[in-house]
C-alpha cells in the first residue's frame, strides 16, 4: 500500500493436506519446495561373476561392499577373489577426463615439435609420439577401484563404503598358466605356486 515501501516475509506452509490454501498467495510470492538432503530415489550396486545370487542389488547411504556382498550369499567356491575388479562411476568419469587433457597436451607438444622441425629444418622423427597418441585415444577409462576384496571379507581390511553405480566383478578361479611367444612349444601349464616364470618357460 506504500509505494515508498517495500517488504519480505518468510513463513512456512504445510502440504500434508496435498492443497495450498490459495489465500496464502498473492501475485509476486515465491513458494520453494525443497528436496530432502541426500536424498536418491535408487542407489545400486551391480555383482557380477562368481557371486552365489549375481545381480544388481540396491543399498542405503553407509552401506558397504560387504553387506551387499552377504545379501547375496557370498561368493562360490570357484571365485578368484585375488583377481576381482571393482569401478566406480565417479572414477571413470573422472579418468575420462583426465586422459582428455592428456591427449590434449599430447597433441600441442606433437605440433610444437613438428614446428621446431620445420624452422630448424631438422628432420626429426614424431612417430613416438604419435604412436602414444594413438595408444591413448584407443583406450577407455575403467573407473577400476583396486581393493583388497579378500581382506575385506575377512575384516582384516577396511571395508568399502558403497557409491549408486559401483560394481564388482569376481572371475572364475583359473588353474592354468598360459606361455605364448618366442618359446620352442607355446602351451599352458597347471599352476603351481612352488613354480617361478623360468619353470614355466
Amino acid at each position: 500500500s506504500n509505494p515508498e515501501q517495500a517488504s519480505i516475509k518468510h513463513f512456512s506452509v504445510s502440504l500434508d493436506n496435498g492443497n495450498l490454501s490459495q489465500q496464502l498467495l498473492v501475485a509476486g510470492d515465491n513458494l520453494t519446495l525443497k528436496v530432502i538432503p541426500k536424498y536418491q530415489e535408487r542407489l545400486t550396486i551391480d555383482l557380477k561373476g562368481e557371486v552365489k545370487f549375481p545381480g544388481t542389488y540396491e543399498f542405503v547411504l553407509g552401506e558397504s561392499l560387504s553387506d551387499v556382498i552377504n545379501r547375496a550369499g557370498g561368493l562360490t567356491e570357484l571365485a578368484h577373489v585375488e583377481a576381482s575388479f571393482f569401478t566406480r562411476t565417479d572414477l571413470r568419469a573422472r579418468e575420462a577426463k583426465q586422459m582428455a587433457d592428456f591427449k590434449d597436451r599430447l597433441k600441442s607438444d606433437i605440433a610444437a615439435v613438428q614446428l621446431e622441425n620445420v624452422n630448424s629444418g631438422v628432420g626429426s622423427d614424431v612417430a613416438t609420439l604419435t604412436s602414444l597418441l594413438n595408444i591413448i585415444e584407443n583406450n577407455k577409462a575403467t573407473g577400476r577401484l583396486v581393493i583388497n576384496l579378500q581382506g575385506i571379507l575377512s575384516g582384516a581390511t577396511k571395508d568399502v563404503q558403497l557409491r549408486d553405480g559401483d560394481q564388482l566383478i569376481v572371475p572364475t578361479y583359473h588353474q592354468e598358466i598360459t606361455v605364448i611367444g618366442e618359446v620352442q612349444n607355446p602351451s599352458s601349464q597347471l599352476f603351481n605356486s612352488m613354480n617361478d616364470y623360468n619353470d614355466y618357460i
